[in-house]
């Protein structure tokens, strides 16, 4: 097998390949007998001929494009939002493990790296590594799944991804979990210079309904994170619902002993239609004992016109999936077309702290080509102080 690679991305995506299967590109008569095969869910996989070992290479890649018509700091622009490559596996039944790099910006970062063992206590699951807290339901669905271009305002108080241990387990209708965390930098790394700055975080999800293989689910979810201040101070900022915007609401440094997460969630599937919501609060502990509090949520919805289509809810993760258009784009069909509108709001006032106030609205328009290819188009709008910050956004999305 040959492999001609151009640029950092081709050989960062060749070293993997390398380094996880090499029987099978030193064409290995074994390997190759216990094949390569693709899927949709799983991408490219690898499997021993025993089944004992099993490796699956991934990516995705998001280009951007927004064009602004009003608001302070708005400009046109284009991005990849999101690069990332990586492998991920199974050895010996009970071993799994993950490493993934985002390649976005122009340099590489960490994402999910981890090792994990199955049924570690009863049917617990355990992970070590750098993987994101479990808190929040838009957070903890994966970037290649959100029903807009960005998460709601409420994301801006999310820990998401830090080094740390935690346990899970999916029963039925009930999903925990929990963990223990360090800050960490983008390298899923803190050595020195930090003040203690850990985090316990849970979370427990229960369908009342579940029928019908997932067209119809009402999920509910709660959870909580006591969290250290990173080197004595806290900080909470957003810009509107456009990665490409600046940041309009902000706090600006506290100094803080530490704060507290508050998480409450709720999802609802019925056939084409779903809606979701979500509330977090984040109360701080002041050094000089005003202790603010400051909160923020959203509500959106979806309705699928295509005929079939619908959101793939995982009851192991308690998150969503991938959506797999009843009939693809091509000679089958036109895939699946999915309108979807939100509202979401982010306080950042509290206790004599003029963080400000930001209001969103989006409109949004998602096709899904395939399982591994979507064209997304927002138009989102948002009110600080009665200034707009308004932006037509559209991404062009493959992921495997």
């Amino acid at each position: 097998m040959r492999i001609e690679t151009t640029g950092r991305l081709g050989r960062a995506f060749a070293l993997i390949l390398i380094l996880v299967c090499p029987p099978a590109l030193a064409g290995d008569p074994v390997a190759a007998e216990a094949g390569w095969n693709w899927n949709p869910t799983s991408g490219l996989a690898w499997s021993a001929a025993d089944g004992d070992v099993s490796v699956e290479l991934f990516g995705r890649l998001q280009n951007d494009w927004a064009v602004a018509s009003s608001g302070p700091g708005m400009a046109d622009g284009t991005e990849f939002r999101r690069a990332r490559l990586g492998a991920k596996g199974v050895l010996y039944e009970n071993v799994s493990f993950k490493v993934q790099y985002d390649f976005a910006g122009g340099d590489a970062d960490f994402k999910d790296t981890w090792l994990g063992f199955s049924d570690v206590i009863g049917d617990a699951d355990v992970k070590v590594g750098h993987f994101k807290e479990p808190f929040s339901l838009e957070e903890l669905t994966s970037s290649k799944y959100l029903t807009f271009l960005e998460r709601s305002l409420p994301n801006a108080f999310s820990p998401g991804r830090n080094t740390g241990i935690g346990a899970s387990a999916a029963s039925g209708d009930v999903t925990w979990a929990v963990g223990l965390f360090r800050t960490s930098d983008n390298d899923g790394d803190d050595v020195g210079g930090r003040s203690g700055e850990y985090s316990a975080t849970g979370r427990v999800t229960f369908t009342p309904v579940y029928s019908d293989g997932g067209a119809d689910v009402l999920h509910l979810g709660l959870a909580y994170s006591d969290r250290s201040a990173d080197e004595g101070v806290v900080s909470f900022d957003s810009g509107p619902e456009n990665h490409m915007a600046p940041d309009v609401v902000d706090t600006g440094v506290i100094a803080a002993d530490g704060y507290g997460l508050l998480g409450v969630e709720a999802a609802w599937v019925h056939g084409p239609f779903s809606l979701q919501a979500e509330f977090v609060e984040a109360s701080v502990d002041a050094a000089d004992g005003t202790d603010p509090e400051f909160s923020g949520h959203y509500l959106y919805g979806g309705w699928f016109v295509t005929d079939g289509d619908r959101r793939n809810y995982d009851r192991k993760s308690a998150a969503f999936g991938r959506v797999k258009p009843r009939a693809n784009y091509g000679a089958e069909g036109k895939g699946a077309l999915e309108l979807t509108a939100r509202l979401s709001s982010l306080d950042l006032d509290g206790a004599g702290v003029p963080g400000g106030k930001l209001d969103d609205a989006t409109l949004g328009l998602n096709w899904y080509l395939n399982p591994n290819t979507r064209v997304m188009l927002n138009f989102v709008t948002g009110d600080v102080d009665g200034a707009n910050h308004d932006a037509f956004l559209a991404r062009f999305q493959i992921d495997f």
